[in-house]
């Protein structure tokens, strides 16, 4: 459990303010683990309290977990911890699939970031451009198909 937190912390760049779950034993070893610590300001909040419904709900994730298993199941399991899936599946939720708790927009949407035109294409094309430091305040943009002379 506690590898799937280092990950997300990676992620992310720093830990959560808030870490809820639904009280079992496991994340809350994998909590203080990964998030406890004796400074309170600095410490995690962990909240043992997710239900079906009510005032807090992992519903959305549930769904998102639900959506990755169907898909497992067509690929024939996910062979590699690095698999191009996951990966897939991030891009389609923050920059494609609009969502109804976030009024019919993407989660980019919502930040705001917009992607004019065919999304996909615009993801790719932009997954194939380097960026490269050439002095303290310059960068240089290298497409995937070019080379340096």
């Amino acid at each position: 459990m506690s590898t799937i937190l280092e990950l997300g912390k990676a992620v992310a760049g720093k830990k959560p303010k808030t870490f809820t779950t639904d009280g079992t034993a496991n994340f809350h070893e994998a909590y203080l683990q990964e998030f406890w610590t004796q400074n309170r300001d600095t410490r995690t909040e962990h909240i043992p309290h997710i239900r079906l419904a009510g005032d807090r709900d992992n519903n959305r994730m549930e769904r998102f977990n639900g959506e990755v298993r169907r898909r497992e199941k067509v690929t024939r399991t996910l062979k590699r911890a690095d698999s191009p899936i996951l990966s897939g599946y991030r891009l389609y939720h923050n920059y494609v699939r609009p969502h109804r708790a976030l009024e019919v927009r993407t989660p980019a949407q919502k930040a705001p970031i917009e992607i004019k035109g065919n999304k996909w294409l615009t993801i790719i094309q932009n997954a194939s451009v380097k960026y490269y430091k050439t002095t303290e305040d310059t960068w240089m943009v290298m497409h995937a198909h070019q080379t340096f002379r």
